[in-house]
């Protein structure tokens, strides 16, 4: 959302109080103020695939062994007390570890495509803010020049424009993360809600998912 309305509450009261005359547009808020800039700007997408690629590898693993775990199961040569003891034990643990290596493969695309779209957004973001800062300081010498070609009116015209494409990219990096973080929890909630310990897979907390990215994000024992 790219317009005054939706980026009102990042402007600090004493630059939203009012616009005179002789400023040159409502966009005079930093897009640095902005909380969702220091996020951005922090954000390192290689740790998006990072965590995307343990996520993978904890969803091939919990498909073998789903996969392995229901042949045994319904394996009709296999008899006896010790095959009826196995079929007891693990009940439903096949099917459960399907539908866990299903979410973690949602988690893993979401996080993926996280990545995609981080990076160019970042990148575009860190070069506005260098044009902006570039204009802003050109803007007040030509206003104390008080030329008459109109220098200083396309200078004020150019800050607004990179202002506004400013607050674009930190509304896309909101929507990218938001869109993320949303799939993450439909696949937990989707998840089986039984403990996995002893199934002999990886088992990744998917709260710890939904909180990226967060500082200290991927934590020591879920990297790659």
């Amino acid at each position: 959302m790219s317009n005054c309305t939706g980026i009102a509450r990042f402007i600090p009261a004493a630059t939203s109080a009012g616009v005179g005359t002789d400023r040159y547009s409502p966009w005079m808020a930093d897009p640095l103020t902005d909380p969702r800039a220091a996020d951005l700007l922090g954000a390192e997408p290689e740790q998006a695939g990072a965590l995307a690629g343990v996520f993978r590898i904890a969803a091939g693993e919990s498909g073998r062994t789903s996969t392995g775990l229901a042949a045994a199961q319904h394996d009709a040569t296999w008899t006896g007390r010790a095959a009826d003891a196995f079929r007891r034990a693990i009940g439903r643990l096949p099917g459960q570890l399907g539908r866990l290596g299903d979410g973690f493969t949602v988690v893993a695309d979401a996080l993926y495509g996280y990545e995609d779209v981080l990076e160019p957004i970042q990148s575009e973001f860190e070069r506005v803010i260098a044009q902006l800062g570039e204009a802003e300081a050109r803007l007040e010498p030509l206003r104390a020049a008080a030329r008459a070609d109109g220098a200083a009116a396309d200078c004020e015209t150019q800050i607004a424009s990179l202002q506004r494409r400013a607050f674009a990219l930190l509304d896309d990096f909101a929507n990218a993360r938001n869109a993320c973080r949303a799939a993450i929890a439909v696949a937990q909630q989707r998840a089986p809600s039984a403990p996995m310990a002893g199934s002999g897979v990886t088992v990744i907390d998917f709260d710890e998912a939904i909180e990226w990215p967060a500082a200290g994000w991927p934590p020591r024992e879920l990297a790659p």
